[in-house]
């Protein structure tokens, strides 16, 4: 499958990954600006910046499983991250190229513990 193929076919997922990128960051700026503008009266009301960061964070964390789990974002697979979109396209117009190959999950985890066994080796021998 080519990648204008997988585009005709896959238009609406990625439409789908584009609303929920634009959901994010339109919440991720509405909850900042109302939270550390300073002609917004919150600041004044939370003065401890750790606790307004902590809000902003649940306030996104909260957005992204709304995202994910929104019929939209179950359909398309809510990446809501262009990248991870831009290689499922990748793959699947190379599948044969990529046919055989580790998985990205196994050779992040054959690095990690390859370099975890480096280090503790390293300490041991020091």
């Amino acid at each position: 499958m080519t990648c204008l193929q997988s585009l005709r076919e896959h238009w609406p997922e990625y439409l789908m990954e584009a609303w929920g990128l634009g959901m994010f960051m339109v919440s991720a700026g509405i909850v900042t600006v109302l939270l550390e503008a300073s002609e917004s009266p919150i600041p004044e009301l939370i003065p401890d910046a750790n606790l307004r960061r902590a809000i902003v964070g649940m306030a996104m964390g909260l957005t992204a499983i709304g995202i994910i789990y929104s019929p939209w974002g179950k359909q398309s697979g809510a990446h809501i991250n262009p990248a991870v979109t831009l290689t499922f396209l990748h793959r699947v117009s190379n599948h044969r190229r990529h046919t055989g190959r580790a998985s990205g999950l196994g050779r992040f985890w054959r690095q990690f513990l390859t370099s975890a066994g480096r280090l503790c080796g390293d300490r041991a021998g020091a």
